[in-house]
């Protein structure tokens, strides 16, 4: 926040800001809070903790308690897809499957359309629009992250890598024909993505913020985070399987190559970051 209001000062913008709002920096950190920060945490609390918080160093007692709820999310930071897996339907991608590709740019640009107005610089719109482009921007993402989540469904399915594979060609043919009828997602879909949520709060990065990191480029939008801050958690390789199972830990060697087995948690959690920074 004092970063803002020094480079107003520096733009000569201090006057004509400070005219509408006598508390800069509150202002500034409001805008900070709504505009920069993006959080994710496997702890539902921490969640409600982090909500809380920001609110309350804001001083944002003129907005709701909600006005940070599109940046902060609940999940796994390492069990989830990007683009490119999501686009080819695998966990290790290759070629784009056409119609799971023109899916997903579809709910891409929804989203990123929708969640802007969320950020706006003039100022957050009122609670209930708020809250109406929040509901929809997530509505707009929801056919993306079902057929994400029937991707990594298939990962952990099971513990044979053939078997894996099999289970995901399986859930590709039962996709493929969903798609072309433009209908709902049949009940055996959703009981697929309703078993995996279950056991895992599974994120999808570039779904969850995706004016972040889906969205083209432009002069005024990001497509990376400028930096990520984190306590990731120590645990030995040796003892994922026995935490998480066998398969969380095939799922963190898949997702970064090349990582030796017993290599700790919190090196899968540097190189998740390494790959949402820009250049």
């Amino acid at each position: 926040g004092d970063q803002l209001v020094a480079a107003w000062t520096r733009e000569g913008e201090l006057p004509r800001i400070a005219a509408a709002h006598p508390d800069l920096v509150m202002h500034a950190r409001r805008i900070v809070a709504r505009r920069c920060i993006h959080g994710v945490d496997n702890n539902q609390f921490a969640v409600h903790l982090t909500r809380l918080s920001l609110w309350l160093v804001t001083s944002a007692k003129d907005l709701p308690f909600t006005f940070v709820d599109h940046a902060l999310r609940h999940g796994d930071a390492l069990v989830g897809l990007g683009l490119d897996q999501l686009r080819a339907f695998h966990w290790a991608p290759s070629a784009a499957l056409a119609p799971v590709a023109a899916e997903v740019e579809r709910a891409v640009a929804d989203a990123v359309a929708l969640r802007q107005q969320l950020r706006d610089p003039a100022g957050p719109p009122d609670s209930a629009t708020f809250n109406r482009l929040l509901r929809e921007a997530d509505a707009a993402t929801a056919t993306a992250r079902l057929l994400a989540d029937l991707i990594v469904g298939a990962f952990f399915a099971s513990e044979r890598p053939a078997d894996r594979e099999q289970e995901r060609r399986r859930r590709r043919e039962l996709v493929l024909p969903w798609l072309a009828s433009g209908a709902p997602p049949t009940r055996e879909l959703l009981q697929l993505q309703a078993g995996l949520r279950e056991r895992l709060p599974i994120f999808h990065w570039p779904l969850e913020f995706p004016e972040v990191l889906a969205a083209a480029p432009s002069p005024t939008r990001a497509t990376a985070m400028d930096a990520v801050v984190g306590n990731p958690p120590f645990m030995g390789g040796g003892q994922l399987s026995g935490a998480f199972g066998a398969a969380y830990l095939a799922w963190v060697l898949a997702l970064h190559p090349g990582a030796h087995g017993n290599a700790d948690l919190s090196a899968h959690f540097l190189r998740r970051a390494d790959t949402l920074l820009g250049a």
